[in-house]
Order: structure tokens, then C-alpha cells, then sequence
């Protein structure tokens, strides 16, 4: 088992997490009724533009940007978590033609949560036929290979994982508590418990944002919430944030131009396609606009 050597920073939502962020678009990758779409969204011009589709239909899977390149893993059939995959595929935004298919996961999981540290991606929790895993495993970019680590404190799944640093930390989603949250420091190479949300939260978004990592709505068990709560990396300690316009859960967020949106999801209504964007100055949410349709159980990159 390595005591990695990582530098870097990035989440399972994002490749990039300073304000001055250069993107300007996000994509929104399967989900339920478009397992094999994959979607670019202009946030200048509001325009869609398809991309490829997956070879594989996936919900409840994960992706993140390394360089020009998409990677997503595993998932499933469908939002009821129905035949996890192992499978793996990844796209280059420089030549957007196809996806190619990538080395198998270590086990099938959907709802896991995965991000970037120097050279290679990790891929945590998620679960396998109805059961929340603990799994941790590393992908290899340059090998191309898997690396089995030690596994988390707790099993997880529809949960987020932010990299920042030689850190990754793991918020909420459906676990033994799903207020727990948890890191793991590449220094030592062991996971350590850090302090509790104040809401459990299943289904959320994360991003890190100005030092901040930001969890975004998700499910209390029984509707989707509004609230959204950040942890302030320098006081150790989780305070409140402006509230969502709509309550979601199973959405994805990112951070593009400098801002956060939120996308999609499911609200007390049913599933949406609509995005709100966060402005740290009024600590406020706004309505941005609808995607083409709606989008839940995906994954979210910003590009």
C-alpha cells in the first residue's frame, strides 16, 4: 500500500478550483433516461452541444478533468442502482470523437465519488448490489493501472470526495452516520474522522471554492434540501451558506468562471434540468437557467 506523494487539487466535480478559473463550460455525463448522453453546456451563450456518447449507459457514476482529458467510472444500468459497472471510459476535448474504453475498476460500484491529486485519480465508496462500500482505490495515469489503499473509516455512497493539497476528504452521502465525514492525509497515509456536517446529507453536491469546500443540497431521507453548509479548510469547522432557491439532491456542481453552479437533480416536484449559480459577495443562489432537459443521477465536469 503507498503513502502517496501527491500534489495537486482538484474534486469529482472539477478540474480547477481558483477563482480565476479559466473554464467556461460545464458537461453533464449519463444519468437517469440519458444513461449514454454527454452534454456541453456554453455558461456564455447557454448554448448544448452533444458530444460522443458513452459506450456504456451509466447513472450514479462519477467524472473528473485531468488535462484535455474526461474520465468516467463505473455507475449503473440505471437510477435504481441496478447492475454496477466495473467499466471505465474517458474522452479528449481536443478530439472529441470517441470514447475509449479504460482498464476495469477493482470492483463494481455505482454512486461512488472519485478526484484528481497529481498523476493519478482515486475512486472511493459507492456501492454494490443495495450495500455501501468502503473501498479506496487509485488509478495510475501514467501506468495505467489500479492500486488497491487502505479502506475508508466508514462504508459510503452518494457521497462527494474534494482534493485539495495532499488531502482528500470525504462529505456525508448514505453511510453508518451520513453527517460523518472523514480524510485521508497522503503524509501518513491513513484516514482520520474530521468534524461532522450539521446536516447528514445523502446525494449532495461538493466543490472547493476559495478554501472552502461547499456541500450543496442532497437528501435528508425524506425531501431534497435547500441548505447548503461550507467548511472553512483553515478553522477546521462547517458553517452555514445562502440556501438554494429549490431544495435538490442527486445533482452535480461545479466551478466555472469563477462561480458555483448547481445542476440539475431532483426536487420536491420530480427530476429538473434547472441550474442555479452562487454569488459569495451576496452569499446568495440565483436561477441561471434550464438545461434541455432534465438531469438527474449524472456527473458534472467543469470544461
Amino acid at each position: 500500500m503507498s503513502t502517496s506523494r501527491r500534489v495537486g487539487i482538484s474534486n469529482d466535480e472539477t478540474s480547477s478550483q481558483i477563482l480565476l478559473d479559466p473554464t467556461n463550460a460545464f458537461l453533464v455525463v449519463g444519468g437517469d433516461g440519458a444513461e449514454t448522453d454527454c452534454v456541453k453546456l456554453d455558461i456564455n451563450t447557454k448554448q448544448h452541444h452533444n458530444l460522443p456518447s458513452l459506450n456504456v449507459g451509466r447513472c450514479e457514476t462519477t467524472a473528473v478533468k485531468v488535462g484535455t482529458k474526461i474520465f468516467v467510472f463505473g455507475g449503473a444500468e440505471d437510477a435504481c442502482g441496478n447492475n454496477s459497472h466495473r467499466s471505465c471510459e474517458t474522452l479528449d476535448m481536443n478530439d472529441p470523437t470517441e470514447w475509449s474504453i479504460l482498464p476495469d475498476l477493482l470492483e463494481p460500484r455505482d454512486s461512488l465519488a472519485s478526484a484528481v491529486l497529481g498523476e493519478s485519480i482515486y475512486v472511493a465508496g459507492g456501492r454494490l448490489n443495495d450495500e455501501p462500500l468502503s473501498s479506496f482505490d487509485e488509478f495510475d495515469i501514467g501506468s495505467i493501472q489500479w492500486i488497491k489503499h487502505s479502506n475508508m473509516l466508514h462504508t459510503r455512497s452518494g457521497f462527494r470526495m474534494i482534493a485539495h493539497q495532499n488531502t482528500l476528504y470525504c462529505i456525508g452521502g448514505s453511510s453508518q452516520q451520513n453527517h460523518a465525514c472523514e480524510f485521508y492525509d497522503f503524509r501518513i497515509g491513513q484516514w482520520q474522522n474530521m468534524t461532522r456536517l450539521k446536516k447528514g446529507r445523502w446525494g449532495l453536491a461538493s466543490v472547493l471554492y476559495d478554501g472552502k469546500i461547499y456541500s450543496i443540497g442532497g437528501w435528508n431521507g425524506q425531501h431534497p434540501m435547500s441548505s447548503v453548509e461550507y467548511y472553512d479548510l483553515t478553522a477546521n469547522k462547517w458553517a452555514y451558506a445562502g440556501s438554494l432557491n429549490v431544495g435538490r439532491a442527486f445533482h452535480g456542481a461545479c466551478v466555472v468562471g469563477g462561480k458555483i453552479y448547481a445542476i440539475g437533480g431532483q426536487n420536491s416536484s420530480g427530476q429538473t434540468g434547472s441550474v442555479e449559480v452562487f454569488d459569495p459577495v451576496s452569499d446568495s443562489w440565483s436561477v441561471f437557467m434550464d438545461l434541455d432537459e432534465p438531469r438527474y443521477e449524472g456527473a458534472v465536469v467543469a470544461v
